[in-house]
């Protein structure tokens, strides 16, 4: 579920998006750090780390020094405590496997059905960002179980419209090979915030994850 600092009833920007496991999906408590470890399926995870990431632990480094250059040594601490902080409640996560791990996937036309400003929907909808998915029929009829899907390759058309790859979590009896065109909703909790369509059938790709 994505979370959002409030002021006097104005959305400033999101905070941090629910974690869920990337093996099985199940919801996971925030926490800092990079490393997370699900009790339901007994998987460890980690947070993705981009190379945008480490740039953004060296300006928190950079600011606290100057905020305290006569401190160095609780400049720089204070700069890496922040930054293990963002990447722990911040980034989504990964599966942590030096081995393949077989996961379904197909190709996908997704319309968002909400509006979101530049920075909300680039985070949102995001690298390895984790959502729940249903699919349905012609008539709106649900034709699927709720299922998790990561997204990969997200490239942005319009403001309202991306294309991408969703991966589905790979410890699931709910995965199901849905055939090109069949549509699905993307949720956030109980609303739907996008609509997609399949581009591809759904099929089995291998991932290496080390």
């Amino acid at each position: 579920m994505i979370r959002w600092l409030r002021n006097d009833g104005e959305f400033l920007g999101v905070i941090m998006m629910k974690k869920r496991c990337p093996w099985c999906g199940e919801e996971l408590d925030t926490h800092p750090g990079r490393k997370y470890y699900c009790h339901k399926c007994n998987n460890e995870s980690r947070a993705c780390l981009y190379g945008w990431v480490y740039l953004v632990g060296a300006v928190l480094v950079f600011v606290s020094f100057i905020a305290l250059h006569r401190y160095f040594k609780l400049s720089f601490g204070l700069g890496m405590i922040i930054w293990y902080g963002f990447i722990g409640l911040v980034l989504p996560l990964e599966i942590d496997s030096k081995k393949y791990v077989p996961r379904k996937e197909a190709q996908v036309s997704v319309k968002l059905l909400r509006e979101y400003n530049f920075i909300k929907r680039r985070y949102i909808f995001s690298e390895n960002q984790m959502f729940v998915i249903c699919f349905f029929d012609e008539n709106e009829t649900p034709v699927s179980h709720m299922l998790c899907v990561s997204l990969e390759d997200v490239k942005f058309g319009s403001a309202k419209e991306f294309t991408s790859s969703i991966k589905f979590v790979p410890l699931s009896d709910n995965n199901v090979d849905f055939a090109k065109g069949t549509m699905f909703y993307i949720f956030d909790g109980k609303e739907k915030i996008a609509v997609g369509e399949l581009k591809s059938d759904v099929g089995e790709t291998v991932l290496k994850t080390a």
